[in-house]
């Protein structure tokens, strides 16, 4: 479950992006048909794969890329990804870097030296990102699951049930929704954390 949450992630750099976007009025329109588009390829994509590979799917069988062919494009296609989580690095790096940006060097004048301590920043932040997946290569799916249930749970469904809960509910109704909403975030997030490391 915690695996799956971590399907939320990419909620954290929605405002970052809008806020460097040039035509503003139309993003809320390009993220919901895309979120829309990419929901329904994956859907298909996904249930396709299993009824085609698997059949009868049980969770003891190998991974669909295990029957996967050494040939030339299972390699183009593992080369393209490849080639995604790269150019898609810079984008979901963003907001991080902006965070330490904005603490380690608020004040600072636009110098040629701010410029470069910037740049040494996200130089470090790159190296520790590298250095935490040397480490946690072989227990991916358990770091994501630990990760999704801590970081992306509250982003996912706790924070906006407790904003909403604050400043837009008025009705009764409102209220016992992003109170269900909350609780229910809060116990997956405790559930979903404590199960994952057990399972490390």
């Amino acid at each position: 479950i915690g695996f799956a949450v971590y399907s939320f992630e990419g909620i954290g750099v929605i405002i970052p992006i809008q806020d460097i976007t040039a035509d503003k009025d139309q993003y809320y329109t390009v993220v919901v048909l895309t979120c829309m588009l990419i929901t329904a390829v994956y859907l298909f994509f996904a249930e396709y794969c299993l009824f085609a590979w698997y059949g009868d799917f049980t969770p003891e069988q190998p991974l669909i890329t295990e029957y996967l062919p050494n040939n030339w494009y299972t390699i183009l296609v593992k080369f393209l990804f490849a080639i995604q989580l790269v150019i898609s690095y810079t984008l979901v790096i963003y907001p991080a870097n902006m965070i330490v940006e904005g603490y380690a060097f608020k004040g600072w004048p636009k110098t040629r030296k701010r410029q470069m301590c910037k740049n040494f920043s996200r130089g470090i932040i790159v190296a520790l990102t590298i250095i935490a997946a040397l480490c946690i290569y072989n227990k991916l799916e358990s770091f994501l699951s630990i990760t999704g249930s801590l970081t992306c749970t509250p982003i996912a469904f706790t924070l906006p049930a407790w904003f909403h809960y604050k400043i837009c509910a008025k009705t009764t109704m409102q209220k016992a929704i992003d109170l269900t909403v909350l609780i229910f975030s809060l116990v997956l997030l405790v559930y979903c954390t404590f199960f994952a490391i057990i399972n490390w």
